[in-house]
């Protein structure tokens, strides 16, 4: 009996033990040269200032002048929000200059600036250059072009072009004949939150990844970027991380990241991938200018799971920069309770950083905005250790310590957090191993593809009804309840009675005016507290 027993028990562990997929991450070390001018200048730096020295017809737009910290306090979204825009539509005609012969081609130039912008990105229609007609987008202060962009059609053809630094950014159009290309401006998105921020002190919170001396996650954070990404007209800020595919000897450019980085309508192209932002050294607070930097593009949207918050994209190249290039590994076992983990990210547009924690819990429905809608399931919890994250660290990489560094779960949502408070500062993790099935077949030499996960229609907060998501009172009751109720096992189980009654509640403040003023009474004193926390 005892021995049959221990047999059916052994291969029950042998069962589970082959169902569990996994892969180690792959290193490419940096080139013994430096990255090479061609990579960073398609055309030279010399002919670029010679144009520039012209007189270019310039558009300025004075939209969001004086507005950024206004702007930074009035936006919230699961990803960190960094810029917003406006349309423009204007022709060719309207916006560049006359040609000029140089290269083998006809030049046309045009300047576009938002007046105090830290950044700007421009959206163009390509879809009517004709052959051998292309276009760049210049940085008009390091030189730096990017392209060439020719003619794309369909769903194609209204792109973001890459993100430029500073409050301008100079378009060339480039023509075989003295016939200006059909080139439309369509959008111009102000970055309000800065991307080049430098900080002097020595010590951080989180961590600077120089900081990190061990070599395994030094090796496994060159596989980490930082993500720009179109959202209307508006950018927002995330970061993803390059999975290592093991049954193809190529190193495909493939990229996990969370769902809510990528709204229903956000096109590939529109993603801008930012390699290598981080510090040379730990105690040196100098970033790098972001027009040193390899970028990449999105190629496709593979995949998009709003119930487990995954997404997985494949860009349209990965190149290895002076740090090298990782493709980071992967596991489907599941995740034990206390285990230390880590998590490589860029909060707030800043500089690459690293956090520690440990696994709390491992199977948490949960909310991505103060609203509740929608919630996301099976999620992995974790409380820091060390550092903290920030918006713009969504999507992030959870990196179980103890087997490799193989990527568990992408960061999704969390509490409020203070760097004064580390026990304080939670985080749920869209959980790798329940979103794999939906990969399964990029990753696996013989795996089909589950279809993702629909997310459930959700009804709205009462208090998003009451005073709107993005009012000041919101954002009190938010801290409220991250600060305040999350820290305690009452506090959370108020907070999930809440979100339970929250559909009766908000049919009920909708039709009664008694219900509103109730609602409002009862709600003063949370937001007074909440105000007093932040």
């Amino acid at each position: 009996m005892k021995k049959s027993l221990f047999i059916g028990l052994t291969a029950c562990l042998l069962s589970a033990m082959a169902l569990a997929e996994y892969a180690d991450y792959i290193y490419v070390p940096p080139p013994k040269s430096a990255v090479s001018k061609a990579a960073l200048f398609p055309i030279p730096e010399a002919d670029i200032a010679r144009y520039l020295e012209q007189d270019l017809p310039e558009r300025v737009l004075t939209s969001f002048m004086g507005r950024n910290e206004e702007l930074q306090a009035e936006t919230e979204s699961p990803g960190l929000q960094v810029a917003c825009g406006t349309a423009i539509g204007a022709e060719a005609g309207e916006v560049f200059g006359q040609g000029f012969y140089d290269r083998g081609y006809w030049n046309f130039l045009a300047s576009v600036t938002s007046v105090d912008a830290y950044a700007v990105r421009l959206q163009v229609d390509v879809s009517r250059l004709q052959v051998g007609q292309q276009l760049y987008v210049i940085d008009p202060v390091s030189h730096r072009a990017f392209g060439p962009y020719p003619r794309t059609d369909g769903s194609n053809a209204i792109h973001w072009l890459p993100t430029i630094p500073g409050d301008t950014a100079v378009m060339l159009a480039c023509s075989p004949q003295n016939l200006l290309p059909e080139i439309q401006l369509v959008a111009v998105s102000h970055f309000f939150v800065p991307l080049e921020t430098p900080e002097t002190k020595a010590t951080v919170c989180p961590e600077r990844i120089a900081c990190e001396t061990d070599v395994t996650p030094a090796e496994v954070s060159a596989g980490v970027a930082m993500l720009i990404i179109a959202e209307g007209f508006s950018q927002i800020q995330c970061t993803g991380a390059l999975l290592n595919n093991p049954v193809t000897e190529t190193l495909e450019p493939l990229m996990i990241t969370a769902n809510h980085c990528v709204e229903e309508d956000t096109a590939a192209e529109d993603i801008d991938v930012i390699w290598d932002y981080r510090t040379a050294a730990c105690d040196d607070g100098t970033v790098p200018d972001l027009d040193e930097l390899l970028h990449s593009t999105g190629a496709a949207v593979l995949v998009k799971d709003p119930v487990l918050d995954g997404a997985f994209l494949q860009l349209d190249s990965a190149p290895v920069g002076p740090y090298g290039r990782a493709w980071l590994g992967w596991d489907t076992s599941d995740v034990a309770l206390n285990v230390p983990v880590h998590v490589m990210h860029h909060p707030r547009g800043k500089d690459m950083r690293i956090s520690k924690a440990h696994v709390t819990d491992i199977d948490v429905t949960a909310c991505l905005d103060f609203t509740c809608c929608p919630k996301v399931q099976q999620q992995i919890e974790v409380h820091y250790d060390e550092g903290i994250t920030q918006g713009g660290s969504s999507g992030s990489p959870l990196l179980m310590t103890g087997n490799n560094y193989r990527v568990c779960g992408m960061l999704s949502n969390g509490n409020v957090h203070s760097c004064d408070t580390p026990a304080s500062n939670m985080d749920n993790y869209a959980s790798f191993k329940h979103f794999f099935p939906k990969i399964a077949c990029h990753l696996t030499e013989d795996g089909s593809c589950e279809a993702p996960f629909t997310a459930p229609a959700c009804c709205p907060c009462p208090a998003k009804l009451i005073y709107g998501a993005f009012s000041s009172t919101t954002d009190h009751l938010r801290t409220f309840r991250d600060r305040a109720l999350m820290t305690n096992t009452p506090g959370r189980l108020l907070t999930k009675g809440y979100y339970a009654a929250a559909p009766a509640l908000s049919s009920w403040v909708k039709k009664s005016t008694a219900a509103r003023t109730l609602f409002r009474a009862a709600a003063a004193p949370a937001a007074a507290i909440g105000a007093s926390l932040e």
